[in-house]
């Protein structure tokens, strides 16, 4: 009997790790930014610095509403590469979404995402990214905060 309730009790600490472990804070540093319209002239507002260059975004949805599918665009310098990108939740841990980005020259690189619906209001999602740059590896990561369905019909209209 003294047994089985120290597995319980082994289990239920690991598993209590575990959830806190999920729900803590991101010790990664990222920048909150917003995602400019496809076609217009980026600003601070879309823009992250890496190293002495600014990565700018632009989204077909600039609003980033759930549950919908929406193209993204990153420009960078041209002779820079961008080996990796993950998607995950930087307010609620939802799990790690890889995102695969398609060059399309000139530093311009496409993907095509859809965000899942949340019940937590004001969800704030993060992107990660690796970079080949002139000067080595380079990584950086975005924030940026979700608008809900009902949110995103109302703001469209």
């Amino acid at each position: 009997m003294y047994k089985m309730n120290a597995y319980k009790t082994f289990g239920l600490a690991a598993a209590f790790t575990v959830l806190l472990a999920s729900c803590s804070e991101s010790t990664v540093p990222s920048t909150e930014i917003s995602f400019c319209a496809l076609g217009s002239i980026p600003t601070h507002h879309c823009q992250v610095q890496v190293g002495d260059h600014p990565m700018s975004f632009f989204s077909s949805q600039p609003s980033m509403p759930e549950e919908t599918d929406m193209t993204l665009f990153a420009q960078l310098p041209e002779n820079w590469q961008l080996n990796r990108s993950i998607m995950q939740g930087e307010s609620m841990y939802m799990g790690e979404i890889p995102i695969e980005w398609e060059s399309l020259g000139n530093g311009r690189w496409q993907a095509d995402i859809r965000i899942a619906a949340c019940a937590h209001p004001g969800m704030v999602w993060r992107i990660d990214f690796d970079i080949d740059t002139e000067e080595g590896q380079a990584t950086t990561a975005v924030q940026f905060p979700v608008a809900a369905s009902g949110e995103a019909a109302h703001h469209g209209h």
